[in-house]
């Protein structure tokens, strides 16, 4: 009995110590659409995805935490291209931002494109307390959950007068991940620390959980672009450019 129970101390602190053998698993964002039959004359430049306003802020701690979120952005930007290329559309872009494209690029375009990201924090979930492995370690420790939620946005403007043409809003929400055991400040309340981050385990789970996102915004977009839609708004767009004058 004397050996068995060794041998389960023994394990329990071997998985509170972050495995170095553990690979980092590159984030694999794509997203295949059906090619569709026949070409339409709307053009759509693609100015986003992009982080909503109450998140930018957290830009620079993102970037440090092995930039998987930005990396994420920076997929759906060029994703939400090939998506609307597949549908028939004439697509430019993808652009930093609306405000990044010259005035020739804007009237060029029948429409711009973005998506808002709001990410309902935190993206985690802190459960089940391990008392032994803090005994044994010295250190809080417990279980790491991932499991992203928020809403996204889908606007398309008409490029000139950034008029709001087309407003799509959804929830999103992955399935929970395997719980990790983890160690630190983060199991009695205290913020996601870089340590944590940098843990291989960690880090792979987080990677899988922003897929999950990526694949859940892309399919959204997927279902409500209609190129038959779109050829209606661009007659309204034409009319609000005949309005104005530039």
């Amino acid at each position: 009995m004397r050996t068995v129970a060794t041998l389960s101390l023994l394990a329990l602190l071997a998985a509170c110590v972050p495995s170095a053998t553990v690979p980092l698993r590159p984030a694999n964002f794509s997203y295949q659409t059906a090619k569709a039959a026949k070409k339409s004359d709307v053009t759509i430049a693609v100015a986003g995805g992009q982080l909503g306003q109450q998140y930018q802020g957290q830009m620079l701690i993102l970037q440090t935490r092995g930039a998987i979120m930005s990396d994420m952005v920076r997929a759906l930007r060029t994703s939400f291209a090939e998506m609307l290329s597949s549908k028939g559309f004439n697509t430019t872009g993808p652009f930093e931002s609306v405000e990044a494209m010259s005035y020739p690029e804007k009237k060029g375009a029948d429409f711009v494109m973005y998506a808002d990201l709001e990410f309902a924090p935190p993206c985690f979930r802190v459960e089940a307390a391990q008392a032994l492995a803090s005994a044994l370690t010295g250190r809080p420790a417990c279980n790491l959950v991932f499991q992203p939620k928020g809403d996204v946005t889908f606007v398309a403007l008409e490029p000139l007068s950034k008029e709001k043409m087309w407003v799509k809003r959804i929830s999103f929400a992955v399935p929970a991940g395997e719980p990790l055991m983890v160690m630190g400040g983060i199991c009695v309340g205290q913020a996601f620390n870089e340590d944590l981050s940098g843990t291989p385990e960690v880090a792979n789970a987080r990677t899988k959980a922003n897929e999950a996102v990526f694949t859940q915004i892309m399919a959204s977009l997927d279902k409500f672009v209609s190129p038959d839609e779109f050829q209606d708004l661009k007659r309204q767009s034409a009319e609000i450019r005949k309005r104005k004058i530039y």
